[in-house]
């Protein structure tokens, strides 16, 4: 299945990767010439993504594509992270399977019974090359748009205060950093029906992690990954939001049957 989506590889230009960057944290200005998407979490299903993006008809030279990580693992490509992470039009944060990549060496068992068996294929000479593009992802993004702030984290977010956390991130704070990556506890409110109190300082912030059946949102805290990685499941599907200059809700199956019925014959 490695050459799953190379049909869409004609829609996608690939551009020079863009230089390391070695912060935790990224803000964007607002896209004033295209529009903004984010991604909920692919886990190497991007040939639905890639359909995602024809079906909106994605400008690589205007419109921007943020990510809530966890690119890899679990899916059938995992592998073409390797590129995407060089789109540079493109932008993902780091998710816990992208931090369990990184820390292999401390965590291969618990890695690879979730989803990083994939990695065993992977040809050793890539390996650094695998460990340049994680190391420079940050673990959250704010972007400007057309209706405020818009903040992006893997997991949670720390506290009810946006700017609270996002400096606690860029200050690398350890617990702020683990929430970032692995937390539950807000939906977990949620689910217990306690709903969790607005986060401040930011107009909407979109979460990944936590599987939902559809887009589920509280407040100003919206989860969508909506397990695109299960493939084997009808209902399985990935979700892409529209967030600058409108919002707006997009959705691709990533069932096996309706993935093969989009390839060409």
């Amino acid at each position: 299945m490695g050459v799953l989506s190379n049909f869409f590889n004609r829609i996608l230009r690939k551009q020079a990767a863009p230089q390391a960057v070695n912060q935790s944290v990224r803000h964007f200005e607002r896209n004033e010439q295209g529009r903004d998407f984010v991604v909920g979490d692919v886990h190497g299903m991007f040939a639905p993504l890639e359909v995602l993006l024809k079906d909106v008809s994605f400008d690589t030279n205007v419109d921007r594509l943020f990510s809530l990580g966890d690119l890899i693992d679990r899916g059938l490509e995992s592998d073409k992270a390797l590129e995407w992470w060089d789109y540079t039009w493109f932008y993902p944060i780091l998710g816990n399977h992208e931090d369990m990549l990184m820390h292999r060496q401390k965590c291969a068992h618990v890695w690879h019974s979730n989803g990083g068996q994939w990695w065993v294929a992977v040809n050793q000479a890539d390996h650094g090359e695998y460990d340049k593009r994680v190391a420079r992802l940050p673990l959250a993004i704010e972007v400007e748009t057309d209706d405020g702030l818009v903040g992006l984290v893997h997991a949670d977010v720390l506290g009810n205060c946006w700017r609270t956390f996002y400096q606690a991130l860029a200050n690398k704070d350890h617990t702020s950093t683990q929430t970032a990556l692995w937390s539950r506890k807000r939906i977990d409110q949620y689910q217990r029906g306690v709903t969790p109190s607005l986060v401040s300082e930011v107009n909407h912030v979109y979460l990944g992690h936590t599987i939902v059946e559809d887009r589920t949102t509280f407040e100003n805290v919206s989860y969508i990954d909506t397990g695109a990685c299960f493939y084997q499941n009808e209902r399985a599907k990935l979700t892409m939001m529209q967030i600058h200059p409108h919002v707006e809700k997009f959705q691709k199956s990533t069932y096996l049957k309706d993935v093969l019925k989009a390839m060409p014959n």
